[in-house]
């Protein structure tokens, strides 16, 4: 009697790598889009805190580029214009 027996561990593991690691940038992008949801909110109310503009004015400018498990962009701006 003869058994024999292949397996591909080596494929297996390197899947299973990157499920981890495809599990961990999407926790991480959650994370920081939870943080720069709160962020935002803080922003503009220390904007119209400090200058003489409505909250309405301050959302439309205010522009977070969300993270996502792909790529983890961070980046915010108020875009100017006059005041009114």
């Amino acid at each position: 009697m003869q058994i024999s027996i292949k397996t591909n561990f080596p494929e297996v593991q390197r899947a299973l790598s990157r499920l981890q690691k495809d599990v961990g940038q999407r926790a991480l992008a959650s994370a920081v889009n939870k943080t720069l949801d709160q962020a935002k909110t803080a922003m503009g109310r220390e904007i119209t805190a400090e200058f003489n503009v409505k909250a309405a004015y301050v959302r439309e400018r205010l522009r977070v580029r969300r993270a996502s498990g792909r790529g983890l962009v961070i980046e915010g701006a108020l875009i100017g214009g006059k005041a009114g």
